[in-house]
């Protein structure tokens, strides 16, 4: 009789064949053998969204995230659900929140929640965290969205210094890629790929990790 993790590698090849159905109906088998598996929960979710049933998507995304709550991409993955498919803005901003009680200096989890927090008009609450990602990373996206945010709530003075900071360093910045650019196109080997390996599907929200658009 196979081990879970033979079990498992066995559903990995189905899906690395693209045969969408039939690791569904194996992960769903597993499942029913394994029910603490949360992985499984997470890739099945991962399976329904590839071939349109949001809801069960849902459904096991949930479940993924109850069963390793500790797991930090599984509850990246639902907050992302949450926003771009079911437009729980609230409740995507909730989850990133509860990543940022595990990891605070965590700078992706923190720009979601800022540009959550505008998408919600909690302008005072994105503010601050928009300064604290800024003073981490020194991020040049974060800073046009707080001059945004300072005009909005008529600190104009203070605005126009983060829109003139933001310009600075992306002119900056700008310059630095166009070097490290030329080096290394002077460097690459023609005719050379680079080939991804597979590591199964998720949720991928663009839309999230972009300048949201403030509004009032």
């Amino acid at each position: 009789m196979k081990t879970l993790e033979e079990l498992y590698q066995d559903i990995q090849m189905i899906c690395a064949n693209g045969w969408k159905k039939a690791a569904i109906a194996a992960l769903e088998e597993l499942l029913y053998s394994h029910p603490q598996f949360a992985q499984g929960y997470h890739d099945l979710g991962s399976l329904y969204f590839e071939i349109g049933e949001k809801e069960k998507s849902l459904e096991n995304f949930l479940k993924a995230a109850e069963m390793a709550p500790e797991t930090v991409e599984f509850l990246r993955t639902l907050a992302d659900m949450y926003y771009t498919e079911f437009h729980q803005t609230s409740d995507a901003l909730a989850i990133y929140k509860r990543i940022l009680e595990k990891i605070p200096d965590d700078a992706d989890s923190l720009y979601l929640a800022g540009n959550l927090s505008v998408v919600l008009h909690q302008f005072e609450e994105a503010l601050e965290i928009y300064r604290e990602l800024d003073d981490k990373e020194g991020m040049a996206r974060t800073l046009y969205v707080l001059g945004e945010i300072l005009y909005k709530i008529g600190e104009y003075e203070e605005a126009k210094k983060w829109h003139t900071w933001r310009n600075s360093r992306e002119n900056s910045r700008n310059r630095l890629d166009r070097s490290t650019t030329s080096r290394a196109l002077g460097g690459a080997t023609q005719g050379s790929t680079v080939r991804p390996e597979f590591t199964g599907t998720a949720v991928a929200s663009t839309s999230l990790r972009t300048v949201p658009h403030i509004s009032v």
